[in-house]
């Protein structure tokens, strides 16, 4: 088993944070891996047991896999796993994103994964320095989802303040 996990400070409510991370449509505009994603089946958005499939990019191999959100809790958490393959991708990964208010209106937002795979999927893995890159893409992926949280924050507090004058 493989993990690991980052942390940013986001100035934007809880809420808004993780709606932007439950879009799992829009999940390729802020990881540096994920290029699309699509709904697999009913219902199509974010509750615990739907379904959706993403294509990934890395290192010039695309793959898509399938997930299941685990836990949907607005505010809170957002939690999905991967489901096992054949082969190569015979494993697992759960990605978690959790969010705790903090002071001012901020929201302190924990991306972390574990990596379920036979030791041998765990020991290729590491040799191509996949543990290295998924750290700098949670980063990346933390670091615009930040912007895109503030900046939609600003935006909505600029519009609630034109509206009242």
């Amino acid at each position: 088993m493989l993990t690991d996990q980052a942390t940013t400070r986001i100035a934007a409510p809880a809420e808004v944070v993780y709606d932007l991370v439950a879009d799992v449509m829009s999940t390729g505009q802020r990881s540096p891996e994920c290029r699309s994603v699509e709904w697999l089946g009913e219902p199509a958005r974010a509750i615990a047991g739907a379904r959706f499939r993403g294509r990934n990019r890395w290192r010039g191999y695309t793959w898509w896999r399938t997930a299941r959100i685990v836990a949907a809790d607005r505010g809170r958490e957002f939690v999905f796993a991967t489901e096992p393959g054949r082969g190569i991708y015979h494993d697992s990964t759960t990605w978690a994103y959790r969010f705790q208010p903090a002071d001012e209106g901020t929201t302190r937002v924990t991306e972390s994964y574990v990596f379920r795979a036979p030791r041998w999927i765990q020991a290729m893995d590491t040799a191509l320095g996949r543990p290295k890159a998924l750290r700098r893409g949670m980063e990346r992926t933390l670091a615009n989802l930040k912007r895109a949280a503030e900046q939609h924050a600003a935006t909505n507090t600029r519009a609630g303040k034109d509206d009242e004058s």
